[in-house]
């Protein structure tokens, strides 16, 4: 239903290797669903409790979008049919609708007025479009990362570097080059707001408090 794993990358013009942690998620056996509540922030740790008592049993918890300084989404983002706000067009869409999910590029395929979607967060930037590298700033600096990777075969896996170490020009050639079968790729909030819950005994807390996260649930 959800598998774990952990493997070590080694980071171009450095000495060193970072951690990937990643969890397979294949969406036959899984669904997402978008949880949030404008202007009203939470740690990873406390959106997973408030799940679970509110009788939900969530098998993953991880950020979702980026957000502003008093916790509202920028971009698009749609929570159980409700939209918040309208896309801006930059980086990519991770989006469900009637319970397939997908991940979009915006620059050629932008989310149209009228289009709707069951779940959908916008985030950037795009790591990889339909098997091929985006642009992407070889000049930012390290950060830690969480990724929501789309494979050819359908199934989608949720990665995140911990440590300060990666540019997302590097997570993208990894994801190219690994065995991850790569179709599609999308930054998801990272740096202070990086954290997940996968359990009790399996969770890294975020640094900073989330208006936004995204759950994952057995079917």
């Amino acid at each position: 239903m959800m598998d774990r794993f952990q493997t070590k990358v080694e980071i171009p013009e450095t000495e060193q290797a970072g951690t990937v942690i990643g969890f397979h998620l294949d969406p036959r056996r899984v669904t997402f669903r978008v949880r949030y509540t404008p202007g009203e922030a939470k740690f990873i740790s406390e959106w997973a409790g408030d799940l679970i008592r509110r009788g939900e049993r969530p098998l993953l918890v991880f950020p979702a979008g980026f957000f502003t300084s008093d916790n509202f989404a920028l971009g698009l983002l749609v929570a159980d049919g409700d939209r918040y706000g309208d896309s801006i067009g930059v980086g990519g869409v991770f989006a469900v609708q009637d319970g397939q999910p997908e991940i979009r590029w915006l620059d050629p395929q932008p989310v149209a007025p009228a289009e709707r979607f069951d779940q959908a967060v916008e985030a950037w930037p795009a790591y990889v479009s339909r098997g091929a590298i985006t642009p992407l700033n070889e000049h930012e600096s390290r950060a830690a990362r969480t990724v929501i990777v789309e494979t050819r075969s359908g199934d989608f896996f949720w990665l995140i570097s911990p440590t300060d170490l990666f540019r997302t020009v590097d997570l993208a050639r990894w994801l190219i080059d690994s065995d991850l079968d790569v179709y599609n790729a999308l930054n998801l909030d990272g740096g202070r707001s990086a954290g997940y819950w996968a359990g009790d005994d399996d969770f890294m807390d975020s640094h900073v408090a989330l208006p936004a996260v995204i759950a994952v649930y057995a079917r």
